[in-house]
């Protein structure tokens, strides 16, 4: 995260600004609750790691129906709108930006989710109509510890919101159980139809975690698992394999590979040997790729024998293009050695193939010299003769034979 994040126990916490641009509202909300911030007229309030104040903490969240029991009740009136992580001096913190379900405007989320489309359905969602209720806090804590630093937020919900009655039935989540069995099952690459017919299975042998002694009339959460569940079981599958969906995903892969990223994979790096970032329109998006388990491949298969390279489109809905090279074994079979991922030239027709000429006939071979032995490696395979690796580099060139597929 940025060094002006805000972190946990700093002096000048005190001057943190709420993510208001983040709440759902029409222009009029939005003006009355920038008058707030701006007059001062929100709560705002710090707390320590003592016991003391983390009680009192601990008692505005439970009297604004904000504490963890109260949240999880399905007709509670707080909605989660917003959250951002960071790591700070005790550890990863988190700040959650709660808005009051009569506050939140539908249409507003929809114009912004769609891009302002033609197309909108306009209708409430919310359980509790709407009637432009400006009440919304922004609550900081430390993950590990759960220790609260601070509460911001404006909790005068208006006359509409304090009469109003619930309208329409809250969705019931799905219990957590359902989900950690199915996550099991997409790792061990299962398919939705297999997902669906062991949930059917358990349920009707009441195998899930706390199913055989929870009413299904006084449950707030449910075990069958709908189609409406797969879009948030992909959600939590990406996250277990450190994929961010709210990025887009050449952002995650610049975070995989940049050194001054938090999120940095060394094993990915180190199975990278070429990047290049698609900043402007006219660049274009690559990521060479070769395991250590290739490179060996390639040294006892590819070495003075023949290359086969294979073009692949239409991989994505990303306009990506993949070229695989591969050697034969032994056996005849074949072994990828690498890989090359870019993107499409502006322009360009994804069916269109790219010339021979257009792939070079000699490929260069590096070698590390690393700090604690002279050891000849396969670092990376290049159209281009350019040296890939931070080390200092001796080119071993050598004639290939090629073929190309398909």
């Amino acid at each position: 995260m940025p060094d002006t994040q805000p972190i946990i126990g700093d002096s000048w916490r005190d001057n943190v600004k709420v993510s208001t641009q983040s709440l759902w509202c029409d222009t009029t909300q939005a003006q009355a609750i920038k008058r707030l911030h701006d007059e001062g007229l929100v709560i705002r309030q710090t707390f320590s790691d003592s016991t003391t104040s983390q009680t009192s903490a601990n008692d505005v969240l439970s009297r604004n129906g904000l504490d963890e029991g109260s949240l999880k009740q399905l007709e509670r009136r707080w909605m989660k709108v917003w959250s951002l992580n960071w790591q700070s001096k005790k550890g990863k913190a988190k700040c959650i930006l709660f808005q009051c379900s009569c506050g939140y405007n539908t249409e507003a989320r929809q114009e912004a989710k769609q891009n302002k489309s033609h197309q909108l359905t306009t209708t409430q969602c919310a359980p509790y109509d709407f009637t432009r209720c400006l009440a919304h806090a922004d609550v900081t804590y430390e993950v590990s510890s759960g220790w609260i630093g601070w509460i911001i937020g404006y909790f005068e919900h208006n006359f509409g919101c304090q009469t109003g009655i619930m309208k329409r039935l809250p969705p019931v989540p799905l219990h957590s159980h359902v989900f950690e069995v199915a996550l099991e099952q997409l790792e061990e690459g299962a398919n939705i139809t297999a997902i669906q017919r062991r949930n059917l299975d358990m349920c009707h042998r009441q195998e899930y975690r706390n199913q055989r002694s929870t009413h299904p009339s006084q449950a707030n959460y449910r075990f069958n698992f709908q189609k409406t569940d797969f879009k948030q079981l992909y959600v939590l599958h990406y996250r277990s394999q450190g994929i961010n969906i709210s990025k887009h995903a050449e952002d995650n892969v610049h975070d995989w590979l940049n050194p001054h990223s938090p999120n940095f994979n060394i094993d990915i790096a180190k199975s990278v040997f070429h990047y290049s970032a698609r900043v402007q329109h006219s660049d274009r998006f690559e990521a060479f790729i070769s395991t250590k388990e290739m490179e060996d491949a390639a040294w006892s298969y590819v070495h003075n024998s023949q290359l086969i390279l294979d073009g692949t489109f239409g991989v994505s809905s990303s306009r990506l293009l993949l070229w695989i090279a591969m050697g034969l074994d032994h056996q005849g079979k074949g072994l990828p050695v690498a890989m090359f991922l870019f993107s499409a030239p502006a322009g360009v027709l994804l069916g269109v193939q790219p010339r021979k000429a257009q792939v070079e006939r000699r490929f260069v071979v590096t070698r590390h010299m690393t700090r604690d032995a002279d050891t000849h490696r396969l670092s990376a395979f290049s159209t281009k003769s350019i040296s890939l690796s931070p080390y200092s580099l001796t080119p071993l060139e050598f004639d290939l034979i090629f073929t190309f597929t398909d």
